[in-house]
Order: C-alpha cells, then structure tokens, then sequence
C-alpha cells in the first residue's frame, strides 16, 4: 500500500532529522 509505504518514508525522515541520511532519505 503506498499511503503505507509514504508513512514509513515520513517517520524514516523525523528519525534521522537532522542528518546526512534526512538528505538521502527525504532529498
């Protein structure tokens, strides 16, 4: 399910904000 998957991605990018990764993540 996308609106699953977007979730993920939206709690992926809090839990290394601020971070390389946030840029990886959510770039």
């Amino acid at each position: 399910d996308e609106e699953r998957i977007d979730s993920a991605v939206e709690k992926l990018c809090h839990l290394f904000h601020p971070s390389v990764f946030y840029e990886i993540t959510c770039g």
